[in-house]
């Protein structure tokens, strides 16, 4: 019954589409973005995400404005919509998926969050096992982690 209803709701979801009103608020934040008015940024982000709550892309740019004006917290939620969904698109995502990992990782040092932060590069150094930056950067929280412990 479980793989019914994921069905029905998938179905549902992309019933309620608008790939047009997506990609003209997309533009649109977009633009306010570039100039900066990272509120109005969001703004728009949030409409595009309203007309089209499957694409990784206004989840990806929604949290980028989030990050700007310091709500990590809320780019990290909505980093957590991203990877979902690009994790789900299976075989093939792995580089883009590492990215993401690291991009959340990356916010979760800033709020200090070591942890959820090492599990992220971890997870992304098994991606991407010839990373060296990834790796790089693991060795950095591994650090954090340690300094923290003593």
């Amino acid at each position: 019954m479980g793989f019914l209803k994921h069905l029905f709701e998938t179905t549902a979801i992309y019933a309620k589409r608008d790939v047009p009103k997506f990609e003209d608020y997309m533009r649109f934040g977009t633009q306010k973005f570039d100039r900066g008015d990272y509120e109005g940024a969001i703004a728009d982000y949030s409409i595009a995400i309203e007309a089209n709550p499957v694409g990784p892309a206004g989840w990806g740019a929604r949290a980028a404005a989030k990050d700007k004006i310091g709500d990590l917290a809320g780019a990290i939620e909505d980093l957590n919509h991203q990877i979902d969904l690009i994790g789900s698109l299976g075989r093939g995502m792995e580089i883009p998926l590492a990215l993401l990992l690291v991009r959340r990782g990356t916010l979760s040092v800033r709020l200090k969050h070591y942890d959820d932060a090492f599990k992220d590069y971890k997870l992304a150094t098994t991606l991407c096992p010839d990373n060296a930056e990834f790796e790089a950067g693991l060795e950095i929280i591994q650090a954090q982690l340690n300094s923290r412990n003593k």
